[in-house]
Order: structure tokens, then sequence, then C-alpha cells
């Protein structure tokens, strides 16, 4: 497995903000989102192989469970990150793992590829379905993430949103879509695959894109306003407000 890194952390964004973690970073992605601050993607140590680290699926997970542990109280929830983590072909065999060894597992993904995670464990007679310890945190690459003007603006715009699998993740696993907003005419997307999956408004967040504080202040303003304005849920990007657009937080 390409690993980028492994830390403690609370989850700053989305459904579970405030929560204690371990966040478990994959490497490499399937899209190369170019958005209009002239971001590529948040930075290069979330994809860039060169940035990661291989290591087997006993590896990772035991480092995950030492950083789980390393207090008095164990941290009981994972975010499973990249990158892309779905694209990594141990994906399903380690969520497994981690949910048979009662971590709730976020796995936050671009959904552009469906990967089944075996939550269903045990003889028919005594089966445990551990579907609700899991949660997506689904966040679809809108018109504004698409690298124009580079080598990669057709497979990128081609592959960003797939109705059909989007569909299957809303419909198999607790989950929720979370859009990176960059401006004003982003809604109109949102609002567009809105109506075509039929998910309901508080399934939705709109969060701001930029890597550095001052950026994401000023977005949210607005952002803020779009919530209000459509009954969607706002999520911050406290990481980068706290502590800047860097490793390990």
């Amino acid at each position: 497995m390409q690993i980028s890194e492994i830390y403690r952390c609370l989850q700053m964004e989305g459904l579970l903000l405030g929560t204690p973690s371990i966040l478990l970073r994959a490497s490499l992605c399937n899209l190369k989102c170019h958005f209009r601050n002239g971001g590529l993607c948040d930075s290069s140590f979330t994809w860039d192989p060169k940035n990661g680290k291989e290591m087997d699926v006993q590896q990772v997970y035991d480092e995950v469970v030492k950083l789980a542990m390393q207090e008095k109280e164990k941290i009981n929830f994972i975010i499973y990150s990249g990158g892309e983590p779905t694209i990594q072909k141990e994906f399903p065999e380690l969520c497994q793992a981690f949910l048979l060894s009662g971590f709730h597992l976020t796995v936050e993904t671009n959904g552009t590829k469906y990967v089944e995670i075996p939550t269903k464990v045990g003889p028919k007679n005594q089966q445990r379905d551990l579907t609700a310890n899991t949660l997506f945190s689904i966040s679809p690459k809108l018109n504004s993430s698409v690298p124009v003007g580079t080598e990669f603006e057709k497979s990128h715009d081609k592959a960003r949103i797939n109705l059909v699998v989007l569909e299957a993740l809303l419909k198999r696993y607790p989950s929720y879509l979370k859009f990176v907003i960059t401006g004003d005419d982003d809604i109109k997307e949102v609002l567009n695959l809105k109506d075509k999956l039929k998910v309901p408004n508080h399934r939705i967040f709109l969060m701001p894109e930029g890597t550095n504080r001052d950026i994401i202040l000023e977005r949210s303003k607005s952002i803020i306003d779009m919530c209000l304005k459509y009954n969607f849920r706002f999520s911050p990007r406290e990481h980068v407000n706290i502590f800047g657009n860097m490793r390990g937080v």
C-alpha cells in the first residue's frame, strides 16, 4: 500500500467535526484537481507517491492500533482518507479489519469508484452487520476542479462525476455529500446533482476550498449564505485555519 501519513488528530470537517480520530492518509489519486486559487489538490503530500511510503496491510493496521491505544483512553474513530483510498486493492481487507476490531470508520472519497466493504461477518445464523460503524464522506468534484489547459483536463472531467457509483454509495452506506466550493457559480452544479441523486438537504455539506486561512475565511462568508438559502450544512476546514496546510494535522 502507498501511505502518505498516519497520525492522531481531531476530525476538523464534516459530520464528525471535533471527534478524536486516527487519520490514515493513502497516497495516489485517480483525479487531478486544480482549483481556482491555483492549487493542485490540497497539497502534494495528499496524492504524490514520492511523498509516501510502501506498507503492507498488517503494518498499516498495527500502526493505527498503536496510535489509537497510545493514551489511557482509546481512540475509537478512524478516518481513511487520501489521495483516493478506494483505488488501493487492499482497501476492503483493511476496512474490514478495523471494523472487526471495534473501530468506527470514516472513508473520505471522491465517489468515482465503488468498492464493497465486507461489513457482514460471521456464520449466517450468528452474522453481525457492521455497516452502521461505517461513514462515507463523499466529495464529488465540481467543474471548478477541472485542470483546464493541462494534459489531465479531459480525463479528469470525464471521471470526476459517476452517478452510478454515487447512487450505490449513498444507498449502501451511512453517507453524506461534501462539496468543495470555490465560488458562487458552484452552487448550480450542487443543486443539479442533488436533484439527480435525490439527496435530502441535511446530507449535503458545503465546504470552502483553500490552502490558507485567509482564503478559507473569505469564502466561508458566501458559503454560509448559500447554506442558509438552500438549507444545506456548512463544513469548516479547521485544521487549515488553525495549523495551516501541513502534514499531521
